[in-house]
């Protein structure tokens, strides 16, 4: 964002939808206090070009560490990790690791992935998992190219979903859920119409319970814990079986 001040870029360059670049930048600034980017042409304020200013320090910090040669006797281990993992998770705990394990001189190399294509010359690589599927096939294509290729998407590995670029947990469907004790039983469901997500909760109300007593506070809890415009669909009593998935998404990708 900083450098190409343009959302729409910087989702292509991360492989992102624009709505996460947007959300993640205004969860930054919620976290920091500050404004970090003016609203009309994207660029830095002085508190973002100062934070800009440590980021910056900090990641050339973390590719020079440890900054010496190996001592003799001991081992170097060469880590590759993304930066907000360096940042939030490994940072935070290096002084924990040196205290613990003083013979291994640890070598992070911080890059983004899919961006930094080149292969990284490291003994470990932490990496973001989404949990999606795929398959890739060496199957020629139609448009003439014959080297290996992914078919996209073909599932996930559990039941947490993206819906208008925004990951959905099965804890927050129960956060959602447990607000409203008049709530038998309930599924979230995730569809596609005309190339736009929707996600609806379908739910079965306790006897002599009326939906304008339910409905439009799950309407507004949906939007609070999921950051997400959700509709409530109220289902006939012994509609959702017990044994439903938490999350169930509809959509289809041929």
């Amino acid at each position: 964002m900083a450098r190409l001040r343009s959302v729409t870029q910087a989702a292509d360059e991360l492989c992102v939808t624009p709505s996460a670049v947007s959300h993640r930048v205004k969860q930054l600034e919620q976290i920091l206090g500050v404004r970090l980017f003016g609203r009309a042409d994207f660029s830095l304020t002085t508190d973002g070009s100062a934070y800009l200013a440590h980021v910056r320090e900090g990641l050339g910090a973390l590719q020079r560490f440890p900054g010496q040669a190996t001592a003799t006797g001991r081992r170097r281990l060469k880590l590759a990790v993304t930066p907000t993992f360096a940042r939030t998770i490994l940072i935070p705990r290096l002084r924990q690791f040196t205290e613990a394990y003083p013979e291994i001189d640890l070598a992070l190399q911080v890059s983004i992935p899919l961006l930094d294509v080149v292969a990284e010359d490291a003994d470990l690589m932490i990496r973001f998992g989404t949990g999606d599927l795929s398959v890739v096939t060496e199957a020629s294509c139609p448009c003439g190219r014959t080297s290996p290729r992914m078919l996209g998407w073909r599932g996930r590995t559990d039941e947490v979903t993206k819906v208008r670029g925004m990951f959905v947990h099965p804890r927050q469907a129960d956060e959602v859920a447990a607000r409203f004790p008049a709530v038998a039983r309930w599924q979230a469901v995730v569809t596609r119409k005309e190339h736009e997500d929707g996600l609806a909760f379908h739910v079965e109300l306790v006897a002599g319970t009326r939906p304008e007593q339910v409905v439009p506070g799950m309407v507004e809890a949906i939007r609070e814990v999921m950051k997400l415009r959700g509709e409530v669909e109220v289902v006939p009593p012994g509609t959702i079986p017990a044994s439903a998935k938490k999350i169930d998404d509809r959509r289809k990708w041929e």
